[in-house]
């Protein structure tokens, strides 16, 4: 192309990228992205976010912050000075403290954009940070801005892993509250980590009640291969609670548990 005359965009830059990255060449990724730069072609937030999504599907987080800290750095609005500050604050493994100094200068740039949060969510997510991940999310909480069903489910998924049920629960319930129906394998993970723990039984019960309530039809089709998963395994868990103070009333339910 440039033979020709012809300067590739950030667009062809980025739609190489990808293709270098789908064929697991990330090194030659990383020349392309030189190559741009050094012929003054710089990467928008769509082609930065690409390079970030690989990066953290192989939970490689510390260099998809720092590519991101590398975009930052080159839009003329945002204050390297307070970028470096947060370089320093990740450095030191203060979660917490840059998302919020990221969402402030965002706000303060009117430059918000969801992308890169819910992917530094999945970085930490293959990566096995579990407080990290959940950093994230708790910070986007106090700034009132919504997650997506992807990254709760990444959120639910670890922390069933992690052993820290009530996080998952919480997690779940805010799915419920906005509205997100989540897949049976996901949602069946989580009620069995529940009915397996020694003293969350009470959890899932109610959570199956809620489920339904809020338009979850756990012998839908959705539930079919879960059902005959369940069922091949003898996963089909039956119980019978006393009637709740709260009011909720007898429940009694049969859950097929995938394997």
């Amino acid at each position: 192309m440039q033979l020709k005359g012809i300067s590739p965009d950030s667009i062809t830059y980025g739609t190489l990228v990808d293709g270098l990255y789908r064929a697991n060449r990330e090194d030659d990724a990383f020349k392309i992205r030189e190559h741009m730069l050094k012929h003054g072609c710089q990467p928008g937030l769509s082609n930065s976010n690409a390079h970030m999504s690989w990066l953290n599907k192989k939970g490689k987080v510390s260099m998809a912050f720092n590519l991101y800290f590398e975009y930052l750095k080159s839009l003329p609005r945002w204050d390297n000075d307070s970028i470096n500050v947060l370089e320093n604050h990740f450095i030191r493994e203060n979660v917490k403290e840059v998302i919020r100094g990221l969402l402030e200068m965002d706000f303060k740039c009117r430059d918000f954009n969801l992308a890169p949060y819910t992917i530094l969510i999945t970085g930490f997510y293959m990566a096995k940070k579990v407080d990290e991940a959940l950093a994230i999310f708790s910070v986007l909480g106090e700034f009132n801005i919504n997650i997506n069903p992807t990254s709760c489910v990444h959120l639910i998924d670890i922390l069933c892993d992690e052993g820290k049920l009530d996080d998952a629960v919480n997690i779940f319930l805010y799915t419920l509250e906005k509205s997100f129906m989540l897949r049976p394998r996901i949602c069946n993970k989580l009620l069995k980590c529940l009915l397996l723990s020694i003293d969350k039984k009470d959890y899932a019960i109610d959570l199956v009640d809620m489920m339904q309530s809020h338009g979850y039809c756990l012998n839908s089709h959705q539930y079919d291969k879960t059902m005959e998963n369940g069922y091949e395994s003898g996963g089909l868990l039956q119980f019978q609670d006393e009637p709740k103070v709260q009011g909720i009333g007898m429940i009694r339910c049969n859950i097929w548990l995938e394997h």
